[in-house]
């Protein structure tokens, strides 16, 4: 009498399930999808695939999808003059990458904020003395390069009229008034401001908010930032008593209506 191998088979077969934990729903594919490809994203943009790149443009020439190259459609002829200039950029992956992590060019355009151009002050600049992680560019260094006894000095008796809570010489204070590498206190007209008169320079005192776009360090400077309403300055109580009998439907506590009736900060209007 022959025993049938169908036991047997069906016993090997449980075991190989046991083997691999039993998940008959495993992947077939473990790759990124176009969906899931979010860090370096393909589904749509300059690296949209698969009408532009394709999983092997990058990828081909390794084992594995942790490695991938840049030059391979980035020619050096074409790179090279877009970069004249930058201090440490190198026609290579690893330099691309350093730069562009996820691979396109935003966020690194000097051109209107912070000017790097070849006749501005930062023209000599490398791109890591301000950027001190590639991988975030919105932590800019300042005192990297303005650093030093003479500098602090300097910059101190060129902030001598701004209030101590809004000035120090820190990367995070510096950036939060320079946002885009200018003197944003030039002109501020027509609500001036000056040392020992009715508005202060505190620059934070009354534009306390923060920007919202790619420099999300700096101060918002916008009118719709402006804050009247802050300890130590207008108390909405005192401002309504202020224009009982002068103003109909007087909006309690409403900044843009002040700044709407008194555009240079000053009384009557």
């Amino acid at each position: 009498m022959t025993r049938s191998p169908r036991p047997l088979a069906a016993a090997l077969a449980a075991l190989l399930l046991a083997a691999c934990g039993g998940n008959a729903r495993a992947p077939w594919l473990t790759s990124a999808t176009p969906a899931t490809h979010t860090k370096f994203p393909i589904a749509g943009g300059v690296h949209a695939s698969p009408a532009v790149a394709k999983c092997d443009d990058c990828h081909g020439p390794y084992d594995t999808f942790r490695q991938f190259t840049c030059v391979g459609c980035h020619t050096q002829a074409q790179t090279d003059p877009w970069h004249t200039g930058v201090t440490g950029y190198a026609w290579s992956s690893p330099s691309c990458y350093q730069c562009h992590p996820d691979g396109t060019a935003a966020g690194i355009d000097h051109t209107t904020k912070f000017p790097i151009g070849s006749t501005s002050k930062h023209a000599t600049v490398g791109c890591s003395d301000c950027h001190v992680n590639a991988a975030d560019r919105t932590q800019v260094t300042c005192t990297g390069c303005h650093g030093g006894s003479h500098d602090q000095a300097t910059a101190a008796g060129q902030h001598a009229s701004v209030a101590a809570t809004s000035y120090g010489y820190t990367d995070a204070l510096c950036l939060r008034c320079h946002a885009d590498g200018g003197l944003t206190l030039a002109g501020h007209t027509p609500f001036a401001i000056a040392p020992g008169t009715r508005h202060p320079t505190d620059c934070f005192r009354c534009h306390a908010q923060l920007r919202t776009d790619t420099k999300p360090y700096g101060a918002d400077f916008g009118q719709a930032a402006l804050s009247c309403y802050v300890a130590g300055c207008h108390d909405a109580a005192q401002v309504a008593s202020i224009h009982v009998g002068r103003v109909t439907n007087f909006p309690t506590g409403s900044s843009s209506a002040c700044a709407g009736c008194h555009p240079s900060g000053q009384g009557g209007g």
